[in-house]
């Protein structure tokens, strides 16, 4: 049997939370206010970040045999939100591409296997991947240190 939905977008904001950042000695890459609640940028304060948010996405469910053998595809948005300093001498998404490599990191399948089940068990998830364009804003604007990433990630289960 899969696992429940709720157990997989657990799973998965789990994974999410693993990041660490190089360099850092294991340290998370991202605040305790991280959530499976999204929020709004600006209702971030910029102390709290950087923060990681998980919002769900339509889904669909499909039958891959006539014998009714089931298959569903869930969809979910891990969105980063960070900030840069003022310094404009310095690179302001040097900070935003470290964290996108720490979590793209922790989704990616463990050594050894070739998917990545989010800490099920394989009979429970069929494979989760970041699957689409990973949307970026480096806050480059004059007065504006306000960083966002949005990563999509899509999750199967079923055979």
């Amino acid at each position: 049997m899969n696992a429940g939905i709720e157990q997989v977008y657990q799973a998965l904001f789990d994974t999410a939370m693993t990041s660490t950042l190089a360099g850092s000695g294991g340290a998370p890459a991202f605040n305790a206010i991280s959530s499976r609640r999204w929020q709004q940028y600006d209702q971030v304060p910029p102390s709290s970040q950087p923060a990681l948010f998980q919002r769900e996405a339509p889904g669909r469910g499909d039958q891959i045999q006539a014998q009714g053998l089931e298959r569903y595809t869930l969809k979910a948005t891990l969105w980063i939100y960070a900030q840069h300093g003022a310094d404009s001498s310095a690179i302001p998404s040097t900070t935003l591409n470290n964290l996108l490599t720490a979590l793209l990191t922790a989704l990616e399948a463990p050594e050894g296997a070739d998917r990545q089940w989010l800490g099920l068990q394989p009979w429970q998830i069929s494979n989760a991947w970041v699957d689409g364009t990973i949307y970026i804003d480096e806050g480059n604007a004059p007065d504006d240190t306000q960083m966002i990433a949005i990563v999509p990630v899509t999750i199967e289960l079923g055979q």
